[in-house]
């Protein structure tokens, strides 16, 4: 028996060495192509991580299984779906339907086929609405095409809209959008940039901030916010006051004596 599984072991590694020289691929067994996949897994990017400065670009529940030509090709199993950039991370949905910590996989998107199919129907499956395709020059995942099914029919067009887009798309023009004026990181230094980069400040003028520090102004859209405050009323001192009041009183006093001499006047005549 040890002999049996030693040449069987020498024949595997002579089968591997084959391989490698004529460069072909080697057909991995179930047992080694579950730990390939473990370790892929395991170095993958956490939930967290798979975003831009904690925002995802696009996100959302979806059901997905893959395509033998335009039947489906097992059950549609649900998952959480997270895009980056030409990245489709897939999620496994758990009890109560909480994404799990590490994507189940990922497939890349650049120039693949976007196909919206909405109503698919093959006899004699069930028909399945909201779907849409995705096809790949080569194999993902074990598979060129999947199909993927949406909630609703608003759910479908915001999916498509965004993945027509950015499968063509540049991954500076992606990093643009989601990152304005950012420089450098995912953004690539160099050429013209999309949007302005400059830093802007501004004064704090508001009651708390008066004359402390400068604070940099709050970015909408790339627009700067500023919000504009009453100015403060004018200091009185009390003695001042104290005058104004009685000269104000004076002066009634004296035109009230001149409109009833005014009057008498008028009676005299």
């Amino acid at each position: 028996m040890p002999l049996f599984f030693g040449n069987s072991r020498k024949k595997q590694e002579e089968e591997a060495a084959a391989a490698e020289k004529s460069g072909k691929k080697k057909k991995l067994t179930p047992k080694e192509k579950a730990k390939a996949e473990a370790e892929m897994r395991a170095n993958l990017p956490t939930r967290e991580k798979v975003g831009r400065k904690g925002v995802f670009e696009m996100t959302g529940p979806l059901a997905y299984t893959f395509a033998v030509g335009q039947i489906p090709g097992g059950q549609f199993i649900p998952i959480d779906v997270v895009l980056k950039g030409h990245l489709l991370y897939i999620f496994e949905l758990g009890a109560g339907s909480m994404p799990s910590a590490k994507p189940k996989g990922f497939f890349q998107i650049k120039r693949a086929i976007v196909t919206e199919i909405g109503f698919l129907s093959n006899p004699p499956l069930p028909p399945h609405t909201n779907v849409f395709k995705i096809e790949f020059a080569k194999k993902q995942m074990g598979n060129r095409a999947y199909f993927f099914k949406c909630a609703s029919n608003q759910e479908l067009k915001r999916w498509i809209a965004d993945l027509s887009w950015r499968v063509e798309e540049g991954e500076r023009k992606i990093a643009a959008k989601f990152e304005p004026g950012v420089k450098g990181g995912t953004q690539p230094t160099g050429g013209r940039s999309e949007l302005p980069i400059k830093a802007r400040k501004q004064s704090d003028e508001t009651e708390a901030g008066v004359g402390v520090r400068a604070v940099e102004a709050a970015r909408v859209l790339g627009m700067t916010v500023k919000y504009e405050t009453l100015p403060p009323p004018d200091d009185h001192d009390d003695e001042d006051e104290a005058e104004d009041i009685e000269r104000k009183k004076k002066e009634k006093a004296a035109r009230a004596k001149l409109l009833a001499d005014s009057q008498n006047r008028s009676k005299m005549r």
